[in-house]
């Protein structure tokens, strides 16, 4: 194998480790090995504050500026616009934060207060709760942050609920109405029944719709009897499970721990509840996964495990996860290349379209008329989402709001009446117009650059004139068709690709604001 001896520790300056303790949980795993890796290419052994910084303003894998080449984002033309269209690397998402560029830490508290004030009536709103525990770690997640504690869960959620009574008396907050509450992870079904039950009567104390979609994310492992009964009764009526694989084996490779016996009598319960929504997460280009278990998982949909809506997912291989290692060492083979990822793409949206089902974004099906899917909905276009928890983010008017860091420093800023935030950045007009045009990408399978540049309000450039250079190589290549109307419509293959379009779409927008800068 290529590690032949083994690499030298890479060391964290207290400046750098005060400064990661800002970024949000889900991404921390991420970043800390991105940072390593660049560290250790430029030949240092150590993260310090300023290199954190400089990743930081890339906010893109692509570098922009008097080095930027069109030609270094074409698409590569192919007799199948499926394969080699783009690297592989492109079919990631691009995991970035705000790092260290948003308003000063004495701000934090007046400026959530002035934000939660303005809030208007008659937009949707979400509430969004972290609980960043899991009682195993999988080994393709990088979103891993605390183990499952008895104790150490109690006291979070005593910590949750104190946080949600004082966002409800905030004022502007307490008069407005929820049509959303989401509870994410990590996996909160593994909170405690006592745990779920103070939790769930304290978002009862909001001002909930009366069709007021609330979602708990978890495993069906840890979802048991009682703390079914205990959702019921507080409004849960949709649940999110992380199923992934219908297959035992392939499933316990992966690090999960229920066996397909008994997944599904438990989905086959809630469904039958009329007044809750399954869905639930399966991911294709696992290791080890073939086209005939991929198509067997789909097919149990349909079959054995009727349920309202379902995602399907391509598997990221994500620095710092324990798969990466594991497939860097050599432990287990290597994952199924972009082609054959290809072929299991188009092979759901065939099975998904044979039976029926109704496609609401690139990745999610809705099975039957029960699934909504409105906090995805929402947070595709970058909709007012209040926070709870270590490690919750949202957007709420005008602000990109983070809580990161420790449980302690979470715990310490509750004790000292604050909202816990460890950083806010503003939402400027080009974060806007990218929510607008991702968004769109990701909902309808198309856009409209005139309707975006209308409803970001963006004034500086006209964005066909911007963006036609690549869109144009990208028509060509089979990855787009453009109506009369001028409305872009992605082919099957450009949503494929659709990650490399709008990252590359991005990059050439800020190559020519940045120009324009510039020349100011």
């Amino acid at each position: 194998m290529f590690f032949t001896k083994k690499s030298k520790k890479i060391q964290w300056t207290p400046e750098a480790e005060n400064l990661i303790k800002k970024v949000p949980p889900f991404i921390v795993n991420f970043v800390r090995k991105s940072a390593e890796r660049e560290a250790q290419k430029r030949g240092h052994y150590q993260v310090t504050e300023e290199l954190l910084q400089e990743l930081a303003k890339r906010r893109s894998p692509h570098k922009s500026g008097e080095k930027f080449k069109l030609e270094d984002y074409f698409a590569k033309k192919t007799k199948n616009p499926m394969v080699g269209t783009f690297s592989e690397d492109s079919l990631t998402n691009d995991h970035t934060s705000k790092l260290g560029i948003g308003i000063p830490e004495n701000s934090y508290e007046s400026t959530w207060k002035t934000a939660a004030k303005q809030l208007d009536h008659d937009s949707p709103k979400a509430l969004y709760i972290h609980i960043p525990f899991c009682t195993t770690r999988c080994k393709y997640c990088g979103f891993f942050v605390n183990g499952s504690v008895p104790g150490v869960l109690e006291t979070y959620g005593e910590y949750v609920v104190r946080e949600l009574d004082m966002i409800r008396n905030t004022p502007g907050i307490s008069d407005k109405q929820f049509n959303i509450v989401y509870f994410g992870g990590g996996t909160p079904s593994d909170l405690s029944v006592n745990s779920l039950t103070e939790i769930l009567k304290a978002v009862n104390k909001f001002n909930l719709s009366t069709d007021c979609e609330i979602t708990l994310e978890g495993r069906v492992s840890s979802l048991s009897p009682e703390k079914i009964a205990v959702c019921q009764k507080y409004g849960v009526n949709r649940y999110s499970l992380g199923v992934q694989s219908f297959n035992t084996t392939l499933r316990r490779s992966m690090g999960r721990l229920s066996s397909r016996e008994e997944i599904i009598p438990v989905l086959q319960r809630l469904h039958d509840n009329e007044n809750n929504t399954v869905v639930i997460d399966q991911i294709y280009g696992l290791p080890g996964q073939t086209m005939d278990i991929w198509e067997e998982d789909i097919k149990t949909l349909f079959t054995e495990c009727p349920i309202s809506g379902v995602d399907h997912y391509p598997l990221i291989l994500m620095p710092g996860t324990l798969l990466e290692d594991e497939i860097s060492s050599g432990k287990i083979s290597a994952l199924p290349n972009a082609a054959d990822r290809a072929d299991m793409f188009c092979r759901s949206l065939e099975i998904m379209e044979k039976h029926g089902a109704k496609r609401i974004s690139l990745k999610h099906f809705a099975l039957d008329s029960r699934e909504r899917n409105l906090y995805n909905c929402l947070q595709a276009y970058g909709g007012n989402c209040i926070p709870a928890g270590c490690g919750g983010g949202g957007a709420v008017n005008g602000y990109f709001f983070y809580q990161g860091g420790t449980l302690e420093n979470y715990y310490e800023k509750l004790d000292d009446q604050e909202k816990p935030l460890t950083q806010i950045a503003p939402v400027t007009q080009e974060d806007r117009l990218m929510n607008q045009l991702s968004g769109a990408i990701q909902n309808d399978f198309s856009f409209s650059l005139d309707e975006i540049q209308q409803a970001s309000k963006w004034t500086e450039f006209d964005l066909k004139e911007c963006l036609f250079p690549l869109l144009q190589q990208y028509e060509e290549c089979g990855l787009l068709s453009t109506e009369a109307t001028g409305k872009i419509i992605l082919t099957k293959a450009g949503q494929f690709w659709n990650n490399a379009i709008y990252q590359n779409l991005q990059t050439l927008f800020r190559n020519v604001r940045n120009k324009q800068k510039a020349a100011k």
